[in-house]
């Protein structure tokens, strides 16, 4: 047990500040680029559904963007459960309605 409780506070004990901010940058580095595969891939699943007839994938990502940036501002998980708890719902319908 270390009696920290993050990795940012982890690395500033044993690395000092710069361990710190290495750790933070690689985090950001790493969620960023989570983020925009996520983006592409989403891109791509509405491109084989047709979606793109409509509208471009430049105005798709952008419209996703639009759609997530607002949850990275939510800090805990906790504010979104009751949200969480319909997405649930939402997806056990649709695999009732597919299936």
């Amino acid at each position: 047990y270390t009696g920290v409780h993050d990795l940012g506070a982890l690395a500033l004990r044993v690395g000092g500040r710069h361990g710190r901010t290495l750790v933070h940058v690689s985090l950001v580095i790493s969620q960023f680029s989570c983020v925009i595969t996520y983006f592409l891939f989403i891109e791509e699943v509405a491109t084989s559904a047709g979606a793109t007839q409509i509208i471009t994938p430049a105005q798709l990502i952008i419209l996703e963007f639009l759609a997530m940036a607002p949850l990275g501002l939510v800090r805990t998980v906790q504010r979104l459960e009751y949200a969480l708890l319909l997405a649930d719902v939402l997806i056990l319908a649709g695999l009732g309605i597919v299936a």
